[in-house]
């Protein structure tokens, strides 16, 4: 419709979702699910239900059993399309197997106690990276275009980075440079975009898409903050409040500013730091030895899984959003 400027209405958070799903398809299962044909996705109008469903049986197991209910009934009938879908998924995965690039390649490759992961197991797998790696990232892309827009200055500074490197239009004497003159991104683009990874920071500290965090067994005891906590313990890291608090971030931590994680910034140096404590936890929690900074890891290191991984799916979507 017409916005009141006279201008299009965009539905910027359709667009992320869309162009995240296809990032997803392709990593995942090296496959096209076509979300920005801009046509009607039977996956994307499931999704929202399914997850919905998922959150209300969380809180009561019994959930689906309500079927005087006709929002339940909804729901049933949405997992039972997405179960089917999965299904379909499997079908070609076990008939042709997917490119070695793919996550569910790995997953094809996996062994459990000698064994590969048997067609429910894969099936679960896959549903859940697509369940993880989707909303999470779309909403990361959405809060990021949003305090772009609110920050035009910063909006633009990054476009003239983008345009450094031909990934994005720049603006000339003559109007805007023609998409055609863009090129392919490349994997080294990564190291060469830095504001565009401190606007990412900054947006998952300001709006984490998991804003809860993640829940970790204590594998020794440790010492927190004047406690004992002891070894089997759950902990929960709440990150949205840890990324709020101005202990952590200084009296400005409610503001947008990606400067904060400029190269040789407290934010910076706090953020190394906590990747290098995660190194030492994670081979300490396997039996192994605690590795030097820069030597070999001996365990997989949880901040480039999980922080890592975030911001390397929020870059991707990103720039395929700016080609876009």
């Amino acid at each position: 419709g017409a916005a009141a400027g006279g201008g299009a209405v965009f539905d910027v958070s359709d667009a992320a979702k869309r162009i995240t799903s296809d990032v997803m398809g392709q990593m995942l299962l090296g496959e096209d699910l076509q979300g920005t044909q801009w046509k009607p996705s039977e996956y994307l109008e499931l999704f929202y239900p399914v997850l919905r469903a998922q959150g209300e049986l969380i809180n009561n197991p019994f959930h689906l059993w309500q079927l005087w209910r006709r929002d339940v009934r909804l729901q049933r009938g949405c997992l039972a399309k997405h179960n089917d879908i999965m299904d379909r998924k499997m079908d070609r995965l076990m008939a042709q197997p997917p490119p070695d690039y793919t996550i569910a390649a790995h997953l094809l490759k996996a062994r459990v106690d000698g064994q590969p992961l048997n067609r429910n197991q894969l099936k679960t797998e896959v549903a859940a990276f697509m369940a993880a790696g989707f909303e999470t990232t779309s909403h990361a892309i959405t809060w990021t275009l949003a305090a772009l827009a609110a920050h035009p200055d910063i909006q633009q500074q990054l476009v003239d980075e983008l345009a450094s490197l031909g990934l994005a239009a720049a603006a000339g004497a003559g109007g805007s440079a023609g998409s055609s003159q863009l090129r392919d991104i490349d994997q080294s683009d990564f190291s060469r975009l830095p504001l565009m990874s401190a606007v990412i920071k900054e947006t998952l500290r300001l709006c984490p898409p998991a804003p809860w965090g993640g829940t970790k067994r204590a594998p020794a005891d440790v010492q927190l903050c004047g406690f004992t906590v002891k070894k089997g313990t759950m902990v929960m890291m709440p990150l949205l409040p840890l990324s709020l608090a101005s202990a952590n971030y200084g009296p400005d931590a409610m503001l947008f500013k990606p400067q904060r994680w400029a190269a040789g910034s407290t934010a910076d140096a706090a953020d190394d730091a906590a990747a290098e404590r995660d190194q030492q936890h994670a081979a300490a929690a396997a039996g192994a030895e605690a590795p030097s900074k820069g030597g070999s890891i001996a365990a997989p290191d949880p901040h480039t899984f999980m922080t890592g991984g975030m911001l390397r799916s929020c870059q991707v979507a990103w720039l395929v959003f700016v080609a876009y």
